[in-house]
Protein backbone atom coordinates (compact mmCIF):
# COMPACT_ATOMS: atom_id res chain seq x y z
CA UNK A 1 0.00 0.00 0.00
CA UNK A 2 1.58 3.49 -1.00
CA UNK A 3 0.72 6.18 1.35
CA UNK A 4 1.60 9.51 1.30
CA UNK A 5 2.55 12.03 3.84
CA UNK A 6 2.42 15.86 3.54
CA UNK A 7 4.35 18.67 5.11
CA UNK A 8 2.89 21.53 6.19
CA UNK A 9 5.80 24.52 6.05
CA UNK A 10 5.25 27.06 7.87
CA UNK A 11 7.27 30.71 6.83
CA UNK A 12 7.99 34.63 8.32
CA UNK A 13 9.43 37.49 6.48
CA UNK A 14 9.83 35.74 3.12
CA UNK A 15 11.98 32.60 4.79
CA UNK A 16 10.63 29.32 5.54
CA UNK A 17 11.14 28.51 9.34
CA UNK A 18 13.68 25.59 10.61
CA UNK A 19 10.86 24.33 12.56
CA UNK A 20 9.00 23.72 8.99
CA UNK A 21 12.42 21.64 8.11
CA UNK A 22 12.55 19.68 11.07
CA UNK A 23 8.51 18.54 10.76
CA UNK A 24 10.05 17.66 6.92
CA UNK A 25 12.46 15.65 8.60
CA UNK A 26 10.14 14.05 10.65
CA UNK A 27 8.36 13.20 7.36
CA UNK A 28 11.25 11.51 5.77
CA UNK A 29 11.77 9.42 9.02
CA UNK A 30 8.38 8.17 8.75
CA UNK A 31 8.82 7.35 4.93
CA UNK A 32 11.38 5.43 6.02
CA UNK A 33 9.12 3.31 8.07
CA UNK A 34 5.94 3.41 6.41
CA UNK A 35 7.54 4.56 2.45
CA UNK A 36 5.10 6.20 0.09
CA UNK A 37 5.26 9.95 -0.75
CA UNK A 38 6.31 12.77 0.09
CA UNK A 39 4.28 16.65 -0.99
CA UNK A 40 5.65 19.78 0.97
CA UNK A 41 2.65 22.84 0.92
CA UNK A 42 3.34 26.10 1.79
CA UNK A 43 0.62 28.75 2.04
CA UNK A 44 0.57 32.07 1.80
CA UNK A 45 0.31 35.54 -0.33
CA UNK A 46 2.85 35.56 -3.42
CA UNK A 47 4.19 31.98 -1.75
CA UNK A 48 5.97 31.10 -4.90
CA UNK A 49 9.63 32.09 -3.97
CA UNK A 50 9.75 30.23 -0.78
CA UNK A 51 8.19 27.27 -2.61
CA UNK A 52 11.00 27.41 -5.26
CA UNK A 53 14.07 27.49 -2.09
CA UNK A 54 11.99 24.36 -0.53
CA UNK A 55 11.92 22.92 -3.89
CA UNK A 56 16.15 23.48 -4.64
CA UNK A 57 17.06 22.44 -1.18
CA UNK A 58 15.59 19.41 -0.44
CA UNK A 59 14.57 17.97 -4.21
CA UNK A 60 11.18 17.27 -2.62
CA UNK A 61 8.21 18.34 -5.32
CA UNK A 62 5.94 21.46 -3.72
CA UNK A 63 2.60 22.58 -3.75
CA UNK A 64 2.76 26.05 -3.06
CA UNK A 65 -0.91 27.59 -2.30
CA UNK A 66 -1.26 31.44 -3.25
CA UNK A 67 -3.94 33.19 -1.06
CA UNK A 68 -3.81 37.02 -2.05
CA UNK A 69 -3.76 39.08 1.28
CA UNK A 70 -2.99 36.33 3.88
CA UNK A 71 -0.22 38.46 5.13
CA UNK A 72 -0.04 36.96 8.30
CA UNK A 73 -0.58 33.47 9.87
CA UNK A 74 -3.77 32.86 10.84
CA UNK A 75 -4.51 29.14 12.53
CA UNK A 76 -8.61 29.90 11.22
CA UNK A 77 -7.63 31.31 7.72
CA UNK A 78 -4.84 27.81 7.55
CA UNK A 79 -7.80 25.38 8.73
CA UNK A 80 -10.46 26.93 5.94
CA UNK A 81 -7.83 26.25 3.11
CA UNK A 82 -6.10 23.08 4.28
CA UNK A 83 -8.88 21.01 5.04
CA UNK A 84 -10.46 20.13 1.73
CA UNK A 85 -7.17 20.75 0.12
CA UNK A 86 -6.00 17.43 2.84
CA UNK A 87 -9.35 15.40 1.14
CA UNK A 88 -7.79 15.87 -2.35
CA UNK A 89 -4.82 15.31 -1.73
CA UNK A 90 -5.90 11.44 -0.19
CA UNK A 91 -3.09 12.62 2.60
CA UNK A 92 -2.78 9.37 4.95
CA UNK A 93 0.14 11.24 7.55
CA UNK A 94 0.23 14.69 7.74
CA UNK A 95 3.53 16.51 9.37
CA UNK A 96 3.08 20.23 10.81
CA UNK A 97 5.83 22.24 12.77
CA UNK A 98 5.79 22.15 16.51
CA UNK A 99 5.10 26.17 16.73
CA UNK A 100 2.37 27.64 18.38
CA UNK A 101 1.03 28.27 14.78
CA UNK A 102 1.38 24.57 14.65
CA UNK A 103 -0.14 23.29 17.86
CA UNK A 104 -3.57 25.47 16.65
CA UNK A 105 -4.02 24.32 13.15
CA UNK A 106 -2.76 20.66 13.70
CA UNK A 107 -5.35 20.15 16.35
CA UNK A 108 -7.90 21.83 14.17
CA UNK A 109 -7.33 19.56 11.40
CA UNK A 110 -7.92 16.46 13.25
CA UNK A 111 -11.36 18.02 14.53
CA UNK A 112 -12.36 19.01 10.63
CA UNK A 113 -10.57 15.57 9.18
CA UNK A 114 -11.83 13.23 11.76
CA UNK A 115 -7.64 12.42 12.25
CA UNK A 116 -5.72 11.31 14.89
CA UNK A 117 -3.44 14.06 16.47
CA UNK A 118 -0.15 13.27 18.22
CA UNK A 119 1.69 16.30 19.06
CA UNK A 120 5.02 16.57 20.70
CA UNK A 121 6.34 13.08 18.87
CA UNK A 122 10.29 13.60 19.60
CA UNK A 123 10.52 9.04 17.57
CA UNK A 124 9.26 7.12 15.13
CA UNK A 125 9.90 3.44 15.40
CA UNK A 126 8.32 -0.04 13.86
CA UNK A 127 5.69 -1.80 15.58
CA UNK A 128 3.91 -5.00 15.06
CA UNK A 129 0.97 -3.04 15.11
CA UNK A 130 2.00 0.01 12.82
CA UNK A 131 4.23 2.79 13.53
CA UNK A 132 4.78 3.91 16.71
CA UNK A 133 4.96 7.52 18.01
CA UNK A 134 6.84 8.24 21.36
CA UNK A 135 6.79 11.41 23.32
CA UNK A 136 7.25 12.74 26.50
CA UNK A 137 4.92 12.83 29.79
CA UNK A 138 4.96 14.51 33.18
CA UNK A 139 7.36 17.32 32.14
CA UNK A 140 9.74 15.24 30.19
CA UNK A 141 10.34 12.39 33.08
CA UNK A 142 8.61 9.72 31.02
CA UNK A 143 8.59 8.15 27.74
CA UNK A 144 5.24 6.79 26.30
CA UNK A 145 4.79 4.90 22.98
CA UNK A 146 1.66 5.54 20.62
CA UNK A 147 0.20 3.86 17.47
CA UNK A 148 -2.45 5.44 15.50
CA UNK A 149 -5.24 3.28 14.18
CA UNK A 150 -7.04 6.38 12.31
CA UNK A 151 -7.33 6.63 8.32
CA UNK A 152 -5.39 10.21 8.88
CA UNK A 153 -2.96 11.15 11.29
CA UNK A 154 -1.75 14.53 12.34
CA UNK A 155 1.61 14.46 13.12
CA UNK A 156 3.65 17.59 15.30
CA UNK A 157 6.79 16.56 16.38
CA UNK A 158 8.70 18.70 19.39
CA UNK A 159 11.22 20.73 18.38
CA UNK A 160 14.48 20.14 18.12
CA UNK A 161 13.54 16.48 18.00
CA UNK A 162 14.29 15.71 14.16
CA UNK A 163 17.19 17.84 13.43
CA UNK A 164 17.91 17.98 9.57
CA UNK A 165 20.50 15.58 8.16
CA UNK A 166 22.93 18.19 8.38
CA UNK A 167 25.25 16.15 5.62
CA UNK A 168 22.79 16.81 3.30
CA UNK A 169 20.14 20.01 2.13
CA UNK A 170 17.35 19.92 5.63
CA UNK A 171 15.16 16.92 4.75
CA UNK A 172 16.83 15.59 1.40
CA UNK A 173 16.25 12.12 0.63
CA UNK A 174 17.00 10.18 -2.53
CA UNK A 175 14.81 7.15 -1.45
CA UNK A 176 11.58 9.13 -1.73
CA UNK A 177 9.85 11.39 -3.97
CA UNK A 178 6.28 13.08 -4.55
CA UNK A 179 4.67 12.98 -7.94
CA UNK A 180 1.77 15.20 -6.71
CA UNK A 181 0.11 16.01 -10.26
CA UNK A 182 -1.22 19.68 -11.44
CA UNK A 183 -4.67 17.54 -12.48
CA UNK A 184 -5.08 16.58 -9.02
CA UNK A 185 -4.21 19.91 -7.12
CA UNK A 186 -6.86 21.59 -9.74
CA UNK A 187 -9.26 18.73 -9.20
CA UNK A 188 -9.59 20.05 -5.62
CA UNK A 189 -9.31 23.69 -6.25
CA UNK A 190 -12.93 23.75 -7.68
CA UNK A 191 -14.31 23.04 -4.98
CA UNK A 192 -12.40 26.06 -3.01
CA UNK A 193 -12.95 28.85 -5.57
CA UNK A 194 -9.40 28.22 -6.72
CA UNK A 195 -8.84 30.36 -9.23
CA UNK A 196 -5.27 29.30 -11.71
CA UNK A 197 -3.11 26.02 -11.49
CA UNK A 198 0.26 25.57 -13.18
CA UNK A 199 3.32 24.02 -12.59
CA UNK A 200 6.75 25.99 -12.29
CA UNK A 201 10.56 24.89 -11.89
CA UNK A 202 11.71 21.46 -13.45
CA UNK A 203 8.90 19.04 -14.52
CA UNK A 204 5.93 18.95 -11.90
CA UNK A 205 8.62 19.70 -9.01
CA UNK A 206 6.84 23.31 -8.02
CA UNK A 207 2.79 23.49 -8.26
CA UNK A 208 1.10 26.80 -7.57
CA UNK A 209 -2.46 27.36 -7.35
CA UNK A 210 -4.32 30.07 -6.03
CA UNK A 211 -7.19 30.67 -3.04
CA UNK A 212 -9.35 33.10 -2.32
CA UNK A 213 -9.00 34.06 1.13
CA UNK A 214 -11.30 32.65 3.74
CA UNK A 215 -14.14 34.73 5.46
CA UNK A 216 -13.16 34.47 9.31
CA UNK A 217 -15.06 34.98 12.11
CA UNK A 218 -11.56 36.73 13.54
CA UNK A 219 -9.93 39.64 12.64
CA UNK A 220 -6.52 40.74 13.29
CA UNK A 221 -5.44 43.95 14.81
CA UNK A 222 -2.09 43.64 15.05
CA UNK A 223 1.06 42.19 15.95
CA UNK A 224 3.83 42.99 18.47
CA UNK A 225 7.56 41.33 17.69
CA UNK A 226 8.89 39.76 20.25
CA UNK A 227 11.82 41.58 22.67
CA UNK A 228 15.23 40.81 20.57
CA UNK A 229 17.89 38.22 22.77
CA UNK A 230 20.66 39.82 24.11
CA UNK A 231 23.45 39.29 21.83
CA UNK A 232 25.67 39.07 24.81
CA UNK A 233 23.89 36.12 25.71
CA UNK A 234 24.30 34.31 22.53
CA UNK A 235 28.18 35.26 22.43
CA UNK A 236 28.79 34.06 25.66
CA UNK A 237 30.94 30.96 26.59
CA UNK A 238 29.44 30.53 29.99
CA UNK A 239 25.21 30.60 30.61
CA UNK A 240 24.07 30.75 34.47
CA UNK A 241 19.93 30.07 33.87
CA UNK A 242 17.53 30.42 36.72
CA UNK A 243 14.44 28.24 37.05
CA UNK A 244 11.98 28.47 39.44
CA UNK A 245 13.81 26.63 42.07
CA UNK A 246 15.66 29.59 42.66
CA UNK A 247 12.80 30.49 45.21
CA UNK A 248 12.56 34.48 45.39
CA UNK A 249 13.43 37.37 42.88
CA UNK A 250 15.91 38.14 45.61
CA UNK A 251 18.08 35.71 45.02
CA UNK A 252 18.95 35.78 41.32
CA UNK A 253 21.57 38.44 43.00
CA UNK A 254 23.19 34.70 43.86
CA UNK A 255 22.82 33.94 39.89
CA UNK A 256 24.70 37.62 39.11
CA UNK A 257 27.32 36.38 41.32
CA UNK A 258 28.32 33.39 40.00
CA UNK A 259 28.03 34.84 36.46
CA UNK A 260 30.31 37.03 37.36
CA UNK A 261 33.01 34.51 38.64
CA UNK A 262 33.53 34.08 34.84
CA UNK A 263 34.93 35.53 31.76
CA UNK A 264 32.58 35.95 28.87
CA UNK A 265 29.36 34.92 30.82
CA UNK A 266 25.96 35.93 30.69
CA UNK A 267 23.06 35.15 32.76
CA UNK A 268 19.83 33.60 31.69
CA UNK A 269 16.24 32.35 32.52
CA UNK A 270 13.34 29.88 31.88
CA UNK A 271 10.28 31.47 30.48
CA UNK A 272 8.44 31.26 34.26
CA UNK A 273 11.26 33.41 35.48
CA UNK A 274 10.49 35.59 32.68
CA UNK A 275 6.68 35.44 33.04
CA UNK A 276 6.85 36.66 36.27
CA UNK A 277 8.86 40.01 35.83
CA UNK A 278 11.65 38.41 37.51
CA UNK A 279 14.00 38.33 34.08
CA UNK A 280 14.01 40.39 30.95
CA UNK A 281 12.58 38.38 27.85
CA UNK A 282 15.64 38.87 26.26
CA UNK A 283 17.56 36.24 28.74
CA UNK A 284 15.01 34.06 28.04
CA UNK A 285 16.15 30.38 27.12
CA UNK A 286 14.00 27.82 25.04
CA UNK A 287 11.43 27.46 22.40
CA UNK A 288 9.97 31.15 22.33
CA UNK A 289 13.67 32.55 23.49
CA UNK A 290 17.26 32.43 22.65
CA UNK A 291 18.87 29.34 21.40
CA UNK A 292 22.37 29.15 22.36
CA UNK A 293 25.37 26.73 22.36
CA UNK A 294 27.75 28.32 25.30
CA UNK A 295 30.83 25.59 26.40
CA UNK A 296 29.52 25.41 30.07
CA UNK A 297 25.78 26.06 30.41
CA UNK A 298 24.74 26.18 34.10
CA UNK A 299 20.58 25.23 34.88
CA UNK A 300 20.58 26.64 38.57
CA UNK A 301 16.39 25.37 39.42
CA UNK A 302 15.79 24.53 36.43
CA UNK A 303 13.08 21.26 35.85
CA UNK A 304 14.18 20.77 32.07
CA UNK A 305 10.91 21.31 30.33
CA UNK A 306 11.18 20.55 26.70
CA UNK A 307 10.51 24.53 25.64
CA UNK A 308 13.43 25.31 27.66
CA UNK A 309 15.65 22.05 26.59
CA UNK A 310 15.23 23.28 22.48
CA UNK A 311 17.12 26.55 23.94
CA UNK A 312 20.05 25.08 25.58
CA UNK A 313 20.23 21.30 23.66
CA UNK A 314 23.26 22.71 21.67
CA UNK A 315 25.71 23.44 24.97
CA UNK A 316 28.97 21.42 25.40
CA UNK A 317 29.11 20.40 28.57
CA UNK A 318 25.97 21.03 31.41
CA UNK A 319 25.89 21.26 35.08
CA UNK A 320 22.47 21.44 36.73
CA UNK A 321 21.05 21.92 40.12
CA UNK A 322 18.15 20.38 41.14
CA UNK A 323 16.05 19.22 44.24
CA UNK A 324 13.78 16.48 42.41
CA UNK A 325 16.64 13.59 41.54
CA UNK A 326 14.32 13.06 38.56
CA UNK A 327 13.79 16.44 36.87
CA UNK A 328 14.30 16.27 33.00
CA UNK A 329 17.00 18.27 33.18
CA UNK A 330 19.37 15.78 34.47
CA UNK A 331 18.86 13.75 30.71
CA UNK A 332 20.77 16.38 29.19
CA UNK A 333 23.84 17.24 31.92
CA UNK A 334 26.87 15.85 32.07
CA UNK A 335 26.72 16.78 36.04
CA UNK A 336 23.81 16.27 38.04
CA UNK A 337 23.90 17.51 41.63
CA UNK A 338 20.64 16.86 43.57
CA UNK A 339 20.37 19.75 46.33
CA UNK A 340 18.89 22.97 46.93
CA UNK A 341 19.94 25.62 44.61
CA UNK A 342 20.10 28.64 46.40
CA UNK A 343 21.77 26.47 49.12
CA UNK A 344 24.60 25.14 46.77
CA UNK A 345 25.13 28.53 44.98
CA UNK A 346 25.89 30.23 48.89
CA UNK A 347 28.33 27.43 49.04
CA UNK A 348 29.96 27.35 46.11
CA UNK A 349 29.90 31.43 46.39
CA UNK A 350 31.80 30.61 49.65
CA UNK A 351 34.63 28.25 48.87
CA UNK A 352 35.58 30.86 45.79
CA UNK A 353 35.93 33.66 48.02
CA UNK A 354 37.91 31.13 50.82
CA UNK A 355 40.01 30.33 47.65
Amino acid sequence: MSFKIVVVLEHQNGHVKSSSYEALECAVQLNHVVGGEILCLVVGDQIEPQARSVNLQTDHNVLAVNCPGLDFHSSEAYKEILSPLLQTIHADWICIPGTTLGMEVGTGLAAVLDACCLRNVVTITKKDAGVAFSRKLFNGKFTAQFVSYSEITIIVPELGAFQPNRQGPPGSTHSCACSQSRSQASDGAQNRSYQTAETTGRSEAVNVITVNKPVGKIRLLGHKDKEKTDSVLCEAEVVVAAGRGIGKIENLNLIKQITALFRNASYAGSRPLCDSGWLPYKTQVGQTGAVISPALYFACGISGAQQHIVGMKGSKFVVAVNTDPNAAIFNESDICIVENCTEFLRELLNQTTMD
